[in-house]
């Protein structure tokens, strides 16, 4: 199969998609092939016993997933999130058990935290029949990177569910969690968190704050704020920037559950390559809606396509709201490899 590579989120998912239907792909090549990227493609490689070529064009070819246990270090410019949930979702519509243990950036911008992906990623991947367990051992934060979390991928249910996240549900709660490492003092999560409390306020449901204790770095600091909607989990989070204030990260956390709040729109924007990439081979139709679609995203679908022959339709566009759905298989089509 031939296709088109023009970002390194385009060429995660040709990765996890051609590991999760057994279709090798040759691409044409339209990036620099940097650190960040090839340690991506040497993960899916070892993951599924893969031969890859990089040339003028890059040439890979799945194997048999071994399942066990799997060590990887990245980059620290690589982020943990989009990788560990991408990786997750294709090992599990093989039904490949599986422990992956990644040393990286667990806390990187755009959302794409542990704490994102513990709450919101693995409760849509259980609704969907994927069973995925995310757990932080150190925490790592751009530039220096260094936090190590590890994913265990059970065996998946078979046929895999549909969803329907077209419009999320009412606000029945608030959690805010704030961490920063042991090293800094305990009034950073408090302004933190106080910060976050009051820029939620506006949606009128009580939250409770969790101070939390971040193992491993010596700076860095995350507030991620999760809303139950309709019994869904969805959370939102931002990092400490070099220069910002403390009180800043629960302000920038807070406007985003505040878009959340005001909109329809169910996945935040880092989950709908992974969601995407698991509803594919479910054989029902599915919804899914972003508040914000990232652009890499608009690639997403045609590769989505091309790999598994689903029907998919796009209403809106990249950086705006949007809504995916994702038809019905046709009688006979493969839903599984």
């Amino acid at each position: 199969m031939e296709i088109d590579i023009g970002s390194s989120a385009a060429l995660r998912a040709a990765l996890a998609l051609s590991c999760a239907t057994g279709k090798g792909f040759e691409a044409r090549r339209r990036l620099e092939l940097g650190e960040s990227e090839r340690g991506v493609v040497r993960v899916f490689a070892d993951l599924w016993a893969g031969r890859w070529e990089l040339g003028d064009t890059i040439r890979f070819e799945p194997g048999s997933p071994p399942g066990g246990k799997h060590r990887f270090e990245l980059p620290p410019g690589v982020p943990l999130v989009p990788l560990v949930s991408t990786a997750s979702v294709a090992l599990g519509v093989r039904e490949v058990a599986t422990e992956l243990v990644f040393t990286g950036s667990t806390h990187a911008g755009d959302g794409a935290t542990f704490e994102v992906a513990a709450t919101s990623f693995t409760a849509l991947s259980t609704r969907i029949g994927l069973h995925i367990e995310l757990t932080l051992q150190r925490a790592g934060f751009p530039p220096h990177g260094g936090g190590q979390m590890t994913a265990i991928v059970q065996e998946s249910v078979t046929p895999l569910s549909p969803l329907d996240l077209d419009r999320k549900g009412e606000l029945e709660a608030i959690s805010i969690l704030s961490g920063a490492p042991a090293a800094l003092p305990a009034h950073v999560q408090q302004r933190q968190a106080a910060r976050a409390r009051s820029g939620t306020a506006v949606a009128g449901v009580d939250s409770s704050v969790q101070l939390v204790k971040l193992p491993g770095p010596k700076s860095g600091s995350v507030v991620a704020i999760t809303g139950v909607f309709g019994g869904i989990p969805i959370t939102v989070s931002a990092v400490s920037r070099r220069g910002g204030s403390v009180e800043s990260v629960g302000e920038e956390a807070a406007s985003e559950f505040r878009r959340l709040f005001s909109l329809p729109f169910v996945l935040p924007p880092v989950l709908v390559e992974p969601i995407l990439l698991a509803l594919a081979f479910s054989p029902g139709s599915s919804r899914i809606s972003t508040w914000r679609l990232h652009p890499d995203s608009l690639k997403l679908l045609g590769m989505v396509r091309s790999f598994t022959g689903r029907d998919l339709t796009l209403e809106g566009g990249a950086g705006k709201p949007a809504r995916i759905a994702i038809g019905s298989c046709g009688p006979g089509a493969p839903t599984s490899y």
